[in-house]
């Protein structure tokens, strides 16, 4: 079973772009047993809706920004919440762990313009969180896990 996904990033001139919009444009290809999949597929859609629920639930009761000067207003990206954050500043936080390719210890940023807008794609114009981080290294990190857990298993628990 695998589940492949893809972020998709040009401009659609069609009645489905909003809805498509809305899940921010997350595509999920499935593979193998349909049956598996779907249910695969639901687990993860179940997890993002409740981000998202907690989300909004978290934007609407913390109090209004105080600092001096321009920030990018919280928002919720479509994975992951971020609050208020300077003009100028990058916020960052843990990959969200929906997908079984991120890595939910490496950090997704996104980038507040010294404006007081979010950073846009260049080729999109839209704003864009980088999520590149979360799946960089999984690749890397699974060839050494059997690595790890074998030294584990051959050296034990000294006392």
């Amino acid at each position: 079973m695998s589940l492949r996904l893809r972020a998709f990033y040009t401009s659609l001139a069609t009645p489905n772009f909003l809805i498509k919009q809305q899940i921010k444009n997350v595509f999920i290809e499935f593979y193998a047993d349909p049956t598996l999949e779907s249910m695969e597929y639901s687990v993860i859609r179940q997890k993002i809706v409740d981000s998202q629920f907690k989300c909004y639930e978290r934007m609407n009761k913390a109090p209004p920004y105080k600092k001096k000067g321009l920030y990018c207003n919280r928002t919720w990206d479509g994975w992951l919440c971020w609050d208020d954050t300077p003009a100028g500043e990058n916020a960052d936080q843990n990959c969200p762990d929906y997908f079984q390719d991120f890595d939910p210890t490496e950090i997704a940023t996104k980038y507040c313009e010294k404006t007081g807008t979010w950073f846009r794609h260049p080729e999109t114009n839209r704003t864009w969180s980088n999520y590149t981080r979360c799946n960089s290294f999984t690749n890397e990190k699974r060839k050494t896990e059997p690595c790890l857990s074998y030294y584990i298993v051959i050296c034990g628990k000294s006392n």
